[in-house]
């Protein structure tokens, strides 16, 4: 059976990779000319997604963004997009295009029309400005979600060098909302040209840093920007500020509410989420804030790919987002916790229940269709299993015992990587 398995999967990626999941091959993308991106260190890269050596920028605490935005490094990495080469930073988009799922480099670009446009056209003449920034503006957090570590929540910091010994931090907290020489040139050289701002953490909505932004774009005449907010929506009240009463000032409003799981496997996977208050919160923003658009993140990883159809439908049956407004993240960092780590015997029975999913929902939108074939050849791209498969069990059962948890009780599926009664 087994055999029969790897010969169905390598037909099905031969076929995927030679019709209709390829690439068009074009880098060219919108986001190095209008947009920024810093991290909680202060570290400065392409974009949310970019990865590789060469990620980093630069940093705001040595120089500002505005100089990081117009540096030789920055005119390099356009420079090969416009001479059709792709940067080693773009590889997650370039990855995804060839999975067949749409790239952040192609909704970028949809989503910013006029300019890139204009910036196809002109080519080398288009002249960049910071419009849009994503800023994670401190690592303060309430969750220790298991994919995440301490330089995105300050709650992880005990935990983080247990787990990540080869990339240790000494400090627990990370941020530069305390920057003044950051929020000078803010003030005077991005404020006005800004329109649109992404807001990630950490968890924006308890830490003062993302009110005081919010208040500094009303007071400023700012709310026609687009705001999206990435959110874990523990709680949409922090002292004396509710979120709700401020986000209705914003017409143009984008919640992107964090959901890995549901249930007591959701609050394994994110621990500090209680579901039952995140469906209450949920609630609230569809009841007064109809005109924001509500997305769904939820980051695929070996935890729930195993139990992938069960968390969607609760998902669609809890009627708290629209499926075509669900996107998944494939995770592929840290590396333990990648899906490709499942044994071949626990893929096999992942992709049945997959295509189970496809074939028996005859009102699967689109959209998420796509990811799910994408995801069905993502787990089998690579066998991670020899690499990596002692480290998830070990790594899992040292963060089982540190906070008394037991995965192989909450997730059947991967006992023949743990081991029963692994505590």
């Amino acid at each position: 059976m087994l055999s029969d398995w790897r010969s169905r999967a390598g037909e099905w990626l031969g076929r995927v990779f030679r019709t209709s999941h390829v690439p068009d091959y074009s880098p060219l993308c919108i986001l190095p000319w209008i947009h920024a991106h810093v991290e909680t260190t202060g570290d400065v890269g392409l974009c949310c997604v970019a990865r590789g050596a060469g990620q980093r920028l630069g940093n705001v605490h040595g120089e500002s963004l505005t100089q990081i935005f117009h540096s030789q490094n920055m005119s390099s990495i356009r420079n090969q997009m416009l001479a059709g080469a792709w940067p080693e930073e773009c590889s997650a988009c370039r990855d995804r295009e060839l999975l067949g799922v749409e790239s952040y480099r192609k909704s970028s670009n949809k989503a910013h029309p006029n300019h890139f446009q204009e910036l196809s056209a002109e080519q080398g003449s288009y002249q960049p400005k910071i419009r849009s920034i994503d800023i994670r503006l401190n690592n303060v957090c309430n969750f220790k979600c298991r994919s995440c570590h301490g330089f995105a929540s300050n709650r992880w910091f005990s935990e983080h060098n247990l787990i990540y010994p080869e990339n240790q931090i000494s400090a627990k907290y990370q941020g530069f909302d305390k920057l003044q020489s950051f929020w000078d040139d803010f003030d005077q050289h991005i404020l006005k040209d800004l329109d649109e701002i992404h807001l990630a953490g950490g968890e924006p909505l308890i830490t003062d840093a993302h009110y005081h932004l919010l208040e500094k774009l009303i007071a400023a005449g700012k709310t026609n920007v687009a705001l999206q907010c990435d959110t874990n929506l523990s709680q949409l009240t922090f002292k004396h500020w509710d979120a709700v009463a401020l986000w209705r000032k914003f017409p143009n409003l984008q919640i992107s509410m964090s959901l890995d799981g549901t249930g007591a496997k959701g609050e394994y996977i994110r621990e500090g989420l209680n579901y039952r208050d995140w469906l209450k919160n949920v609630d609230r923003i569809q009841r007064e804030l109809p005109h924001a658009k509500r997305n769904l993140h939820f980051v695929v990883s070996i935890f729930n790919v195993v139990d992938f159809p069960a968390h969607y439908r609760e998902i669609l049956d809890a009627k708290c987002v629209d499926a075509s407004r669900i996107a998944l993240t494939f995770l592929e960092w840290p590396e333990f916790l990648n899906a490709q780590v499942l044994k071949p015997e626990i893929k096999f029975q992942v992709e049945v229940d997959l295509r189970n999913l496809l074939t028996s929902d005859i009102e699967l939108p689109a959209r998420m269709r796509k990811q799910i074939e994408a995801l069905i050849v993502f787990l089998h791209e690579k066998d991670l299993y020899p690499a990596h498969g002692a480290a998830f069990s070990i790594k899992t059962k040292l963060l089982d015992q540190t906070r008394g948890q037991n995965a192989s009780e909450l997730f059947p599926a991967l006992r023949p990587m743990l081991g029963d009664n692994h505590l």
